[in-house]
């Protein structure tokens, strides 16, 4: 896909492109007397064996859901698959090289990218579909996501990150069945917190969450019994930085506190900390492999 022009001269363009097969690549293309396209050049190395192309899937319920799956290497059996989802400021999760992706690709796991509402797949009115007082739908797409892939795939880890955790979260609670484990990377577990912080940029949220955080949803989103349920049924790997600008820390705190005191049996949460990294990831790069690489584990091993 098109990331950004670099440069554009009379006869020529520069274009940066993105995919999810390859690092970000310069192509420089000109144009001959003639007024045909030519290719002068694809910057691009890569020692990374092709992989299969994306599909575009659609879920069969009254709301499509529009899932991109980027299967493993080996496509000759059913393979696991990792379930990403955002879903919110109508933001697409578009074709963008991640080395931990392509690894797993290697190891016979597929990427599935569910575009639930809140997102902007279709568009304004997609992002709007999930917004405010429409967020429970985005919760009903990752439900409706995950049990369309479960017919066909055997086993499922979700990942969500940030403010894209609060609906996997969420459909959690309602079905801890629905995903075999579960990556949380510095996820919002308290809306309402969130953005009744005095901070100035944390208000910002108001628009996309404020409305929807009433009385019908709030009380499922304190439930530490539920939360505390579908960690003994699944393994959460609870990815968390206290550097994390972007997070308030003192919920998410006191959210792993509570899950934690919970007694009636062994909770299956595995913590992974920094006190260095951004919300991005680590800012050193040897860290950051550590984490991925961490994560990769946790995968394979599910």
């Amino acid at each position: 896909s098109l990331k950004s022009v670099l440069f554009q001269l009379p006869n020529a363009v520069s274009l940066l492109c993105d995919s999810f097969q390859a690092p970000s690549s310069e192509r420089t293309y000109t144009f001959a007397s003639s007024g045909a396209l030519l290719v002068d050049s694809i910057n691009q190395t890569s020692s990374i064996d092709p992989l299969p192309d994306a599909a575009l899937l659609r879920t069969n319920n009254e709301t499509p859901v529009p899932i991109t799956l980027l299967p493993p290497s080996d496509v000759h059996k059913k393979y696991p698959v990792l379930f990403v989802s955002y879903g919110l400021y109508g933001k697409t999760l578009t074709p963008q090289y991640r080395p931990m992706w392509n690894i797993l690709r290697q190891h016979g796991v597929g990427i599935a990218i569910a575009h639930i509402r809140g997102g902007g797949f279709y568009g304004p009115q997609w992002h709007e579909a999930g917004r405010g007082q429409n967020r429970l739908k985005a919760v009903n797409d990752v439900e409706n996501a995950a049990q369309y892939l479960k017919a066909q795939h055997p086993r499922i880890v979700a990942y969500g990150k940030s403010a894209g955790g609060w609906p996997i979260l969420q459909a959690l609670l309602k079905n801890p069945s629905l995903f075999d484990a579960a990556i949380l990377d510095s996820p919002i577990v308290d809306p309402i917190r969130q953005i009744t912080s005095q901070d100035r940029f944390y208000s910002l949220e108001d628009y996309e969450w404020k409305v929807s955080l009433g009385a019908k949803l709030y009380p499922e989103q304190k439930s530490v019994t539920k939360h505390a349920q579908f960690i003994r049924s699944i393994p959460v790997y609870l990815r968390w930085s206290s550097q994390d600008s972007l997070i308030l820390s003192e919920p998410l705190v006191h959210w792993i506190e509570e899950v934690k005191s919970s007694k009636s049996s062994p909770i299956r949460l595995i913590l992974d900390t920094s006190d260095s990294a951004s919300h991005l990831g680590e800012t050193l790069l040897d860290k950051q492999i550590q984490s991925e690489a961490r994560q990769v584990l946790f995968i394979l091993s599910r």
